[in-house]
């Protein structure tokens, strides 16, 4: 039972990762690009692509929190779960942050 409720700290966790990573960098001011961009974009693909993808983008740290600390959970040293839970935050971050960069 305890485990399960790491696994949903983890998960929650994540959610707010992303959600703080999206208010951040919406509210940065970003360069406009030179010239604007040609072509369909997102309104030719099909919805159904753009749906997996956005809930990829935005559940993927919450899921691997959750992992992480459900197989953390009495097995990992402090030291090794508060590094791996480090680590993991800030690829979280820096990929969101690399979805505004390209």
């Amino acid at each position: 039972m305890k485990r399960m409720a790491f696994a949903v700290l983890g998960f929650v966790w994540g959610l707010l990762v992303t959600g703080a990573s999206f208010f951040v960098f919406n509210r940065i001011d970003w360069p406009k690009p030179s010239s604007p961009a040609v072509g369909c974009g997102e309104s030719c693909a099909s919805h159904a692509g753009l749906v997996v993808t956005m809930l990829f983008i935005l559940l993927w740290p919450s899921v691997v929190f959750a992992a992480l600390n459900a197989i953390a959970y009495r097995r990992w040293s402090l030291r090794k779960w508060r590094i791996a839970f480090a680590v993991v935050t800030l690829l979280a971050i820096l990929f969101h942050l690399a979805t505004y960069m390209v």
